[in-house]
């Protein structure tokens, strides 16, 4: 097993929202669930974000949804 893979971080966020995750498919099902969660929700503008840990230790974006309401 690769260490590399072990150190992968990715977190979603959102308004008052950030949880994160050690795989990509996981923090990606949260970004889909939370897309279809405010969507339903209908309360205007909502952004989304799904980044992940650079080795620099920064973040990096990897997708992200702005809804203006």
């Amino acid at each position: 097993m690769e260490t590399e893979s072990l150190l992968e971080s990715f977190r979603v966020k959102t308004d008052g929202y950030t949880e994160q995750f050690s795989s990509y498919n996981a923090a990606r099902q949260s970004f889909a669930q939370l897309k279809r969660q405010k969507t339903k929700e209908g309360l205007g503008s909502f952004k989304i974000v799904l980044e992940k840990k650079k080795e620099s230790g920064g973040w990096a974006t990897i997708d992200s949804i702005s809804v203006k309401g």
